[in-house]
C-alpha cells in the first residue's frame, strides 16, 4: 500500500466520524470528573474535592465507557453538572438562577437517557429541602417568588429535555422510543418475558438483585473504596444530618433501578457509584486531618490501595 493510499484509508470519513464520536464521550467524561470536584469543593473544601475527583476518575467503568460513545457517560456528565449545582444550592441557598441551571442540566441528562430520572427525583427533593438565599421561607407557597423560582427550574428542564431528545423536532419518534422502553420493561422475567440477566419480581429475585448491585459497586469502586464511601457517608450524617441530602440522589437512583430496571449491568450503577465516590473522598479528607497518626495512616493507605487497584484494572 502506498503512503498516499494508507493516509487516505486512515483518514476516511467513516474513521473521522468514529473518532469524533469517541472524542465527544472523552470530553464529557472530563465533565464527570470536574463535576465531582466542583460539588465537593462547593460543599466542603478543596482537599475533599481532589480526592473525590480521583475516586470518580479511576472508577473502573470510566476507563472503558469514557471512550466508547456509549450514552451512559454523557448522561453522567450532565448529572455531575447538576450535582455540582445542587451542592452549591445546599451550601449557599436557593436562587432562581441556580434552580434554572439545575433544571437545564437534569433536562439534558433525561434527554440523553431516561434512567437519569432516578437521580433527578433525589435532586428535586434535596433542592426543595435547601434553605433560600434570599431569606424567604423554604416552603412559602403563597409567595410569588417561590413559584417563579421553581417555575424557572421546571421550564428550563422541559426546554432542555425537548430540545435534547428531539421531541420539539419530531415528537412521534420520541413517543415511539418511550413505547419501546416500556416494552422492554414488560419483557422482564417477572412479567413473563425473556430479557437476559434479569431478576424476577420474587423474594429470591430481590435478594439476588441486591447482591448483584453490591457486587457491581465493589467492582466499580473496589472494596476499600466502597468501605471508605460508607464511612464517609456515616460520618457526614453523624456530624451534620443535613449532609445526607447530598447522598439522596444516589439513594433514589438505586430505588428507581431496583423497581424498574430488573437487569444487571455494571454501567447502570455509575450514577450511584458517582455519589458514593464523593463520600469516599470526604472520608479520606476527614481521615487525613485526624489527630491520631494511626487514623491518618490507615485512611491514606486504604485510599491508595483503592485508587491503585482501580488504575491497575483500568
Amino acid at each position: 500500500m502506498t503512503t498516499r493510499s494508507a493516509w487516505a484509508t486512515r483518514w476516511a470519513p467513516s474513521g473521522c466520524s468514529r473518532c469524533l464520536a469517541h472524542l465527544l464521550t472523552v470530553l464529557l467524561s472530563l465533565g464527570v470528573i470536574l463535576g465531582a470536584y466542583r460539588a465537593a469543593q462547593a460543599y466542603w473544601d478543596r482537599r475533599t474535592a481532589i480526592w473525590s475527583a480521583l475516586f470518580v476518575m479511576t472508577a473502573y467503568p470510566m476507563f472503558y465507557y469514557s471512550r466508547t460513545g456509549n450514552v451512559d457517560v454523557p448522561m453522567l456528565s450532565f448529572l455531575a453538572v447538576g450535582y455540582a449545582i445542587l451542592a452549591l444550592i445546599l451550601a449557599q441557598g436557593v436562587t432562581m438562577r441556580r434552580i434554572a441551571l439545575l433544571g437545564f442540566a437534569v433536562g439534558l441528562a433525561l434527554a440523553t437517557k431516561e434512567s437519569a430520572l432516578g437521580v433527578v427525583i433525589g435532586m428535586a427533593i434535596a433542592a426543595l429541602a435547601a434553605p433560600r438565599a434570599d431569606g424567604l421561607a423554604r416552603n412559602d407557597w403563597r409567595n410569588a417568588r417561590w413559584w417563579r423560582t421553581w417555575g424557572a427550574g421546571i421550564l428550563a428542564a422541559l426546554v432542555a429535555l425537548g430540545a435534547g431528545s428531539g421531541f420539539f423536532i419530531e415528537p412521534s419518534r420520541y413517543v415511539a422510543h418511550l413505547a419501546f422502553l416500556t416494552g422492554r420493561v414488560e419483557a422482564a422475567p417477572g412479567a413473563g418475558g425473556t430479557i437476559p440477566l434479569a431478576f424476577p419480581l420474587t423474594m429470591q429475585g430481590h435478594l439476588e438483585y441486591l447482591r448483584q448491585i453490591v457486587a457491581y459497586l465493589i467492582d466499580i469502586l473496589t472494596l476499600p473504596g466502597l468501605v471508605l464511601a460508607a464511612v464517609g457517608l456515616a460520618d457526614a450524617i453523624r456530624r451534620r444530618p443535613r449532609e445526607g441530602l447530598l447522598a439522596l440522589p444516589g439513594l433514589t437512583y438505586l430505588i428507581f433501578i431496583f423497581i424498574t430496571l430488573r437487569t444487571g449491568q455494571m454501567r447502570y450503577l455509575l450514577p450511584a457509584a458517582f455519589v458514593l465516590a464523593i463520600f469516599a473522598g470526604r472520608a479520606v479528607a476527614r481521615g487525613w486531618s485526624a489527630r491520631l497518626p494511626a487514623v491518618r495512616a490507615v485512611t491514606l493507605a486504604t485510599a491508595l490501595v483503592a485508587i491503585g487497584l482501580s488504575v491497575l484494572r483500568g
